[in-house]
């Protein structure tokens, strides 16, 4: 199962064009929640990769944000998701005119999310290659293939549906850790 869903997840980001033809039906979340499966523990990876970071680089340890900066990675990262599949079915609902089911929604962001765990792992591990940042714009290219091949959208709502969500995948993350940065001010993170 496990092996099935790396697999998987390597295929959805080397070739998205592979598997969104048959990403709603087969896939190895299909039986349960791609909440549960798929996005939870891509998050909890990235608060144990911030952790394990922040007790590698940091240059004065303190104990508080040893606490907040993964517990703020992760909650950026789930009400960023949590937003961006509101917005991509609120999107295509008044904008394209196609009711899009919870499912499918939270389907197509949880792979389009995808880069955007795997830049915050590797940005953990390595954070001087702050340029690897350029890569979230292949956001945009996954949801585009999502949006025709999965979602059956026309060229113009192609674009809509790509550009709105692809900016709310990008953005929601760094928007929702600069709400928590100032609700916690005196945290030097």
């Amino acid at each position: 199962m496990v092996s099935r869903a790396v697999s998987y997840m390597y295929c959805a980001l080397a070739h998205p064009e592979r598997v969104s033809v048959d990403m709603l039906t087969d896939n190895p979340f299909a039986g349960r929640s791609i909440f549960k499966g798929f996005v939870l523990p891509w998050c909890a990876a990235v608060a144990a990769v911030t952790l394990v970071s922040y007790c590698i680089y940091a240059e004065e340890f303190r104990s508080e944000a040893a606490v907040l900066k993964p517990l703020f990675a992760m909650v950026s990262l789930l009400s960023a998701y949590i937003a961006s599949v509101l917005l991509c079915m609120f999107t295509s609902r008044r904008f394209l005119g196609k009711e899009l089911d919870r499912t499918a929604a939270e389907t197509v962001t949880a792979y389009a999310f995808l880069p955007v765990f795997v830049l915050r792992v590797v940005l953990g591990v390595m954070p001087n290659m702050f340029f690897l940042k350029a890569l979230l714009l292949y956001v945009l290219y996954m949801l585009w293939v999502f949006a025709g091949d999965t979602l059956k959208f026309g060229e113009r709502e192609r674009q809509i549906f790509m550009l709105v969500n692809g900016a709310s995948i990008i953005l929601m993350p760094w928007l929702v850790q600069s709400v928590l940065r100032m609700l916690v001010p005196n945290i030097a993170m």
